[in-house]
């Protein structure tokens, strides 16, 4: 039995493309719901992005905050089915966990928190119309002119020491972390919390 207050997680199947793909699903009471998309390059073959600590320490403090989240594994990796892919089926995976997440919530838009090379997707992602904000943490530097060029703003979110061009979108830095955010994970956590309360509530069927 699950208390009040008591932090619940679900394993979940998502539908994407003809195959399945496995998520992590984390009730909430407040809007709008949150969808974590984490990188899938740079992960050994047969792991889960989804259980990097960076992603779940996100998890967590926006199960805190109160939001309803979503995190899964795109194919190829972890348990979910097929080979792993291009940035075209990352797309279509995240995509598909977008709308799996609002049809568990029922909720018209969702916050995507992209995370390292997941904010390639992520940018693709926001501009549909079930995105209620972006936010980048650690993107690579190289994206920072994509990230200036999205059509819906993104707040991004940086190590205290991580590079970023001068000339790129404003960054947020998170003091004492540094670039993989082995230190900072609970000051991150908090950053993005409070970023995404900024978007506003959802209102509910």
């Amino acid at each position: 039995m699950v208390l009040h207050g008591q932090y619940l997680e679900r394993a979940t199947v998502i539908e994407a493309g003809g195959l399945a793909l496995e998520g992590l699903y984390h009730r909430g009471h407040l809007g709008p719901p949150v969808l974590l998309v984490a990188p899938a390059s740079g992960v050994a073959l047969g792991g889960s992005p989804m259980e990097l600590p960076l992603v779940a320490e996100l998890a967590w403090a926006l199960h805190r905050a109160g939001r309803p989240t979503l995190r899964y594994n795109p194919r190829g990796l972890g348990a979910s089915q097929g080979e792993s892919g291009d940035a075209a089926t990352h797309l279509e995976d995240a995509r598909a966990a977008l709308v799996h997440l609002l049809e568990t919530v029922g909720a018209p838009r969702a916050a995507v928190v992209a995370v390292g090379e997941g904010a390639v997707t992520g940018l693709e992602l926001s501009r549909g119309e079930g995105c209620a904000g972006l936010v980048v943490v650690a993107p690579p530097e190289g994206l920072a002119e994509a990230i200036r060029a999205a059509g819906r703003a993104a707040h991004v979110l940086l190590a205290e020491t991580a590079p970023w061009p001068q000339d790129g979108p404003p960054a947020e830095r998170i003091a004492h972390a540094d670039a993989a955010f082995l230190r900072g994970l609970p000051a991150l956590g908090k950053a993005v919390a409070a970023h995404v309360a900024k978007l506003g509530p959802n209102p509910q069927p």
